[in-house]
């Protein structure tokens, strides 16, 4: 149920511009701010923000919008404005629709975001949705960088003037839940009862959680008030009062002993109220708002106990207390038991996966985020009181505030991995901050990758020039890489590596040359990677022995042998080569040799007698040399001689 609901009586989320150019004395002007660079998609835009649609989202927002702006010079633009944490989730992981349930419009274009951070992001309500992005999107999924600072809460709440009341007159402290035990106290005094409260602004409890038969059937059997609930036909409701009440068995005789308990929406957690009502003994009648503008309205016309929600700017007015409740149960919490207090719930911040490369001094600033609750309290009764848009109330906020935030904002020249010192005025990269002044950090261009600096300062990253032998065609990287089998590179500060030339080749990677091949051999085209790609040039043959290359020459080509590229007297003698048919050598038709001399080449009469190919072959039975002699001492008839 937590920060679901739409906060119709807020200022428009839309940020005015403030009085001036600038909220802050040293603000960066509007015209001297950047945009973010993409340097894989070669786009530029805004810093993204995705906005929450409630109070406390609007004022974080804004306060984070002027700090982005004018403390780290950047573009910043609103987008959709999500009613619910969800969302911001979808939001962030670069979904283009991401409030609509059903249809987020995830994997829908490219592997981009242009949200890049959400304050104000409720997660425990919501840990199975952002599992499930994680896995479904992995290249856009979010990052959550931490809690704002705060915890969020969902609980009970009375105003100050009640408990102050009960407390002044006989020591009575209600905002403790003992306080309400009527065997000992009569804490309904200090309330209106239901009586004073107008029927016509509450709900029917036909039309609210009082009506899921599952949820009242848990509530009988978990107290035994089944007194307090109608069974017809196996359908379990709540009893119902003057059509808009359930009362508490502790003042269900008389109902003016009661106090009301209001909540909103279809009676939210009314459940809650019913069980901690039994189980503690205290005398509550238990309501639902008939809409949001009786919800808000109702708790500040009467004195009662009121669902509601930490931070919000709704009933700050009345400076409400929590009820305390025994320790929360988590384990109770999950069977269907709330006797015990609600848990409280982290608020977070959620940025983009490529914040820190885009911008890693604004994933700094949220990683340092930390703002007390009381504080943003402030803010809320601030821009409540005053009227003010959330830019002005956020600027008063920040003028006032310097000693808090100054603490968020990261060192300009400290540099994180993928970014380098660069230095605004002469526009080049610098390997020190021995002067810092005009010093900024940017993504680390390609031919160069980021390295770490330590000095007196602290950590930082420099850019450096790949070395020889490696290369990088990307920019924002943290190595260089090595080149290829095949290539090399021998100059420094490159995006690509040359391939090895005709007659080279490179078996090992990240080299500067290339290795070239023995003496008479080349290789068959670029970027050889082996030894084994050179073999000897077309027309000649490697008659070496034990792994010693030997190339001599075959003759003119077409003459008596054929010689392709890689020729050896293996190939010749056996008809097969390893690079396959074409590249095996052989006797030109017409001519014969022997397998004890296959270079010692005989001129034939015909190409009958001596059809070429391996040596020692020839045609119509024939034998000798050179393919001249019948077998078996018979006569030559036939071949042509």
């Amino acid at each position: 149920m937590m920060r679901q609901w739409p906060i119709v009586l807020l200022i428009s989320a839309a940020f005015r511009v403030a009085v001036g150019s600038t909220c802050l004395a040293d603000g960066i002007p509007p015209e001297r701010r950047k945009n973010l660079v993409n340097v894989k998609l070669g786009e530029t835009y805004p810093l993204g923000m995705h906005l929450n649609d409630w109070a406390a989202s609007y004022a974080s927002s804004a306060v984070a919008k002027i700090l982005l702006e004018e403390k780290l010079g950047y573009n910043v633009t609103e987008r959709l404005t999500g009613a619910a944490t969800v969302d911001a989730y979808f939001a962030v992981a670069g979904c283009l629709t991401p409030t609509i349930i059903g249809n987020r419009g995830c994997g829908d274009g490219p592997a981009v975001t242009y949200s890049h951070v959400s304050l104000e992001a409720w997660t425990e309500g919501y840990a199975a949705t952002w599992e499930q992005i994680q896995t479904d999107y992995p290249a856009t999924a979010p990052v959550n960088v931490g809690n704002m600072g705060y915890d969020g809460k969902v609980s009970f709440y009375i105003g100050r003037g009640v408990k102050e009341a009960a407390w002044e007159s006989e020591g009575l402290n209600l905002d403790f839940f003992r306080g309400y035990n009527i065997s000992w106290h009569l804490a309904a005094k200090y309330f209106d009862p239901p009586s004073v409260v107008n029927n016509s602004l509450l709900l029917p409890c036909n039309v609210t959680r009082l009506w899921i038969s599952r949820v009242m059937q848990f509530y009988a059997e978990l107290t035994g008030d089944w007194d307090g609930v109608d069974v017809n036909d196996g359908v379990v409701t709540a009893k119902c009062w003057e059509g808009k009440f359930w009362y508490a068995p502790s003042c269900r005789g008389n109902s003016s002993g009661c106090f009301v308990f209001l909540t909103g929406g279809n009676g939210w957690d009314l459940e809650n109220s019913m069980q901690k009502a039994t189980a503690w003994n205290m005398p509550m009648a238990c309501a639902t708002a008939l809409n949001w503008k009786w919800f808000t309205n109702l708790p500040l016309q009467h004195d009662m106990m009121f669902y509601w929600w930490v931070p919000d700017p709704t009933f700050l007015s009345l400076s409400p207390l929590e009820v305390a409740f025994p320790p929360h149960d988590r384990q109770a919490h999950l069977r269907g038991d709330k006797r015990t207090s609600m848990s409280t719930t982290s608020v977070d911040i959620c940025v983009s996966k490529d914040l820190r490369v885009l911008a890693p001094d604004a994933q700094n600033l949220f990683e340092n985020w930390d703002i007390s609750l009381k504080q943003v309290d402030h803010m809320l009764l601030d821009q409540m009181n005053t009227g003010d848009g959330w830019d002005v109330t956020a600027c008063r906020w920040l003028q006032n505030n310097e000693e808090t935030w100054s603490k968020w904002l990261p060192d300009s020249t400290t540099c994180f991995a993928q970014f380098g010192l660069y230095n605004s005025v002469t526009k080049m990269f610098v390997e020190n901050r021995d002067d810092p002044t005009n010093l900024e950090c940017l993504a680390c261009p390609s031919g160069s990758f980021s390295r770490e600096l330590v000095d007196s300062t602290g950590l930082t990253h420099t850019c450096a020039l790949c070395p020889v032998g490696t290369a990088q065609p990307l920019g924002a990287a943290v190595q260089c890489d090595q080149c290829d089998y095949g290539t090399y590179q021998d100059e420094v500060g490159q995006t690509a590596c040359k391939p090895c030339k005709i007659g080279a080749y490179q078996d090992e990677k990240g080299q500067g040359v290339c290795k070239v091949c023995p003496t008479g051999m080349t290789t068959l085209g670029l970027r050889g990677r082996s030894p084994l790609d050179c073999g000897c040039a077309v027309q000649s043959i490697d008659i070496g022995q034990a792994g010693e290359p030997n190339c001599v020459s075959c003759g003119p080509a077409g003459e008596y042998l054929k010689c392709p590229f890689g020729s050896t007297i293996q190939a010749l003698q056996s008809g097969q080569a390893e690079l396959g048919e074409a590249f095996v050598p052989e006797i030109e038709a017409g001519y014969y040799s022997t397998d004890a001399a296959p270079l010692e080449v005989y001129m034939c009469a015909n190409t009958i007698q001596c059809p070429g190919g391996e040596p020692g072959t020839c045609g119509g039975g024939l034998e000798g040399i050179p393919c001249a002699e019948c077998p078996g001492g018979r006569d030559l008839v036939g071949h042509g001689v």
